[in-house]
């Protein structure tokens, strides 16, 4: 190797080539971009000035006093690469801006860029610097959720993982590429970028994989969860009987495979607002949300939006709340859930049987429809309910809540329940008897906000050639999409359904209720 002359006044002969010219050129466009570094002599000469009392290293005059910005820190990099501790001298270029500019981005790209080469690790300083330069190109990176479940699928796969908790996209890897080789363990930094470059774009996702060696065996599937579950939970906070009720929000959502959930984030807001301030402050809510939109960003994903409501609320309209610029019930399948039954144990038995009941439910063979497995029932003397030989279960004409309650008895098998009024109906007796309906474990019931003519939802739905009533909420929320470009009066601008499976509950505790997600 060449040697190289004294560099400043304290500078020793050296042997050239510590790095390449490509890692230089990469440790010069990131320093570049640190706008002091380009345009602030002062600056520079401040940094170079710190340096020998830094690590006993010189003092570089000469590139602080160029009269360009590129050119002086063209040759600090050179000076730190011909130094006799090379590594040690770019350190401290690192710490003097850690110290100074520390909360700038391009001071903490230029810190990844050092680490890399101060310790290549596994990957080496080449490798290291080629996954960084693809991803600086890319707009929008994973964040620390879908880090994480890259760290468990290699944690699954018996990988050495040296992460816990969250953390964001570039402190993984440089801990991944730091990891020890334990014994009999595989370092996992490998599969992480094949993982990753299934949710970048190109060419990032080409470079990955160039430095992974190729994409993840065919028999390795995407971590695209097979559906998403938002849980949004209305708690009504107490209050004076004179002062107006006030609610609380607090949000989940959940990987949903195979019957169980896996909470991916969650949060309580600590507002407390009236049910008029809802729609507005909970439409806020979502549309800032940006850990949720960006795991739902995949088309491919399903997801499903539950609101956990307590009676006083079971009518509002949260179909209608918005995700800028959306209709949320216009984009997903919305349903409410009862909050009162998941905190009331002794309700979950009757419950469980009854969505038992409903998932048992084969399909009908034409022309019957699954909507003949919904019972009707109203108590209002001029309001006529869906009737029809096909149907599973009779309907109901009732004049008190004991009426509904030996009606349930006596279909234990009955699951869904089609209701001629609206819960918010000014006649104390239709409220009774949905919460009497929830009580003795109905898990689904659908019903207009606006109490219009229960016929028209049922033909509604029909028409929607559901062969599952488990298809309930995909119809719903075509119907409610439908209605975008039609007059405020329509249907599909008025539907609840009270959609309550008691297996998509999740298991650890949130806020004071276990077993509430």
């Amino acid at each position: 190797m060449e040697q190289c002359a004294p560099v400043g006044d304290g500078g020793r002969t050296c042997q050239a080539g510590a790095w390449d010219d490509a890692v230089s050129q990469v440790l010069r466009t990131a320093l570049t971009d640190v706008d002091d570094m380009r345009g602030n002599a002062d600056f520079r000469r401040e940094l170079l000035g710190s340096l020998h009392h830094r690590a006993d290293l010189p003092d570089w005059k000469s590139p602080a006093n160029g009269p360009r910005g590129e050119d002086a820190i063209a040759e600090l990099v050179h000076a730190c690469r011909v130094y006799r501790e090379p590594r040690t001298a770019l350190a401290a270029v690192n710490a003097f801006l850690q110290d100074r500019r520390g909360n700038e981005r391009a001071v903490a790209w230029f810190g990844l860029c050092v680490q890399a080469v101060v310790s290549p690790g596994i990957l080496g300083t080449q490798r290291m610097h080629r996954i960084f330069t693809a991803l600086r190109r890319t707009e929008r990176l994973p964040e620390s959720l879908e880090v994480a479940r890259y760290a468990d699928a290699c944690r699954a796969a018996r990988l050495n993982v040296p992460l816990s908790g969250p953390t964001d996209l570039f402190r993984a890897l440089e801990r991944l590429n730091d990891a020890q080789r334990g014994p009999g363990t595989r370092p996992a930094i490998h599969r992480f970028l094949q993982l990753l470059a299934q949710d970048v774009p190109e060419p990032a996702a080409s470079a990955l994989l160039e430095v992974a060696g190729g994409p993840l065996p065919a028999a390795v599937p995407r971590l695209r969860p097979a559906e998403i579950i938002v849980q949004l939970r209305l708690e009504e906070v107490e209050a004076a009987p004179s002062e107006t009720p006030r609610y609380q929000v607090h949000g989940a959502f959940y990987s949903h495979e195979e019957g169980s959930l896996r909470e991916l984030d969650s949060w309580v807001d600590p507002r407390k607002v009236t049910e008029e301030e809802l729609l507005r402050h909970g439409s806020s809510l979502l549309t800032g949300w940006g850990d949720l939109a960006y795991e739902i960003r995949d088309y491919r994903t399903r997801v499903r939006f539950e609101f956990l409501l307590p009676w006083s609320l079971l009518d509002h309209a949260v179909d209608l709340w918005t995700v800028t610029p959306y209709v949320l019930g216009h984009q997903y399948p919305v349903v409410v859930r009862s909050l009162d039954r998941h905190k009331n144990f002794w309700m979950h038995a009757m419950w469980r049987r009854r969505w038992d009941e409903l998932a048992a439910q084969g399909c009908p063979a034409p022309p019957a429809s699954a909507t003949d497995h919904i019972a009707w029932m109203t108590h209002l003397k001029d309001r006529s309910v869906p009737a029809g030989g096909a149907r599973r279960f009779p309907s109901l004409r009732f004049s008190s809540v004991g009426e509904v309650t030996q009606w349930l008895k006596a279909h234990s098998s009955l699951a869904c329940i089609g209701v001629g009024f609206a819960y918010g109906h000014p006649d104390a007796l239709a409220q009774q008897a949905i919460e009497e309906a929830v009580a003795k474990g109905i898990p689904v019931l659908v019903w207009r906000r606006d109490d219009g003519d229960p016929r028209e939802l049922d033909t509604a739905l029909r028409g929607r050639a559901l062969s599952r009533l488990d298809e309930l909420p995909l119809g719903t929320q075509s119907l409610r999409e439908a209605a975008e470009t039609r007059p405020a009066n329509d249907l599909g601008r008025h539907i609840t359904l009270l959609w309550d499976d008691p297996n998509c509950v999740a298991q650890l505790q949130h806020g004071m209720y276990q077993g509430v997600g």
